[in-house]
């Protein structure tokens, strides 16, 4: 199980992909393994990250750099755990219950990668 640390990232350049803070989910139930604080702040992470690439053209690396500042001690800076988990993530009831638009598009952009 993957644990949740409770310090912030604090750094400007992260400034537009700090989820609101007092945006609740409502994850409730099964989290596939996952603690429901980690999975909230990785649903708000991709919510975010969604917003912010809708806004303009995307940066080669830029999510792959801000998941290891935003999730270095959870994941120990390694991006590929970080996608592990998510995928974990996305196919649990409880994420699909609190976000399901949210999930359902973070899926079919996986199915997408990996056909």
């Amino acid at each position: 199980m993957v644990r949740e640390n409770a310090t912030g990232d604090s750094r400007e350049s992260e400034a537009e992909l700090r989820p609101d803070s007092s945006e609740h989910l409502g994850l409730a139930g099964d989290t596939s393994g996952i603690e429901p604080v980690l999975a909230q702040k990785m649903l708000n992470f991709e919510k975010e990250w969604l917003k912010v690439a809708r806004r303009g053209p995307r940066m080669a690396g830029a999510r792959q750099e801000a998941i290891r500042r935003r999730f270095a001690e959870e994941f120990d800076n390694n991006t590929i755990r970080y996608h592990q988990v998510l995928s974990r993530l996305l196919d649990s009831p409880a994420a699909e219950a609190a976000e399901p638009v949210l999930v359902h598009r973070l899926r079919a952009v996986r199915d997408n990668q990996s056909s």
